[in-house]
């Protein structure tokens, strides 16, 4: 399984055990329509500038940043606390994510609030990829 594939799984099947048939629109998605009543997630990728890296010899890897966006949108009367759970949910799935050629380095801050009539908050995951070249 490649990296997108993989880590929109992980999201998938973490936020299904929170609970069951929770929806999810990953990248890998041909059509999503998000539910009007009920919290949903969406996951995105944006791909970092490529370092090659010499590691003696001939051998070289190319390392890049893959920046996961997970916006978890819930309904405005739950308040954030349920934001705030399912975003507890998604870092300790990502956390623990090992997936050949890229591993999680860290978190950071994304943006939260109304949009479009729904609470979001972000969760940026930042994970690094490498191949050898």
């Amino acid at each position: 399984m490649t990296v997108r594939p993989a880590i929109v799984a992980v999201v998938s099947e973490a936020l299904d055990v929170y609970e069951q048939d929770f929806p999810v629109q990953g990248d890998i998605n041909d059509a999503f329509e998000p539910p009007a009543d009920r919290a949903w997630a969406r996951v995105s990728f944006v791909d970092g500038a490529e370092n090659i890296a010499i590691m003696g010899g001939a051998t070289a890897l190319a390392r890049s940043p893959i920046l996961v966006y997970v916006d978890i949108f819930t309904p405005l009367g739950d308040g954030d606390g349920l934001a705030v759970e399912l975003d507890k949910v998604v870092k300790n799935s990502l956390r623990r994510l090992i997936v050949p050629g890229a591993r999680w380095q860290r978190f950071e801050q994304g943006p939260e609030g109304v949009v479009d009539g729904e609470y979001r908050k972000q969760v940026v995951a930042v994970f690094i990829g490498s191949q050898r070249v």
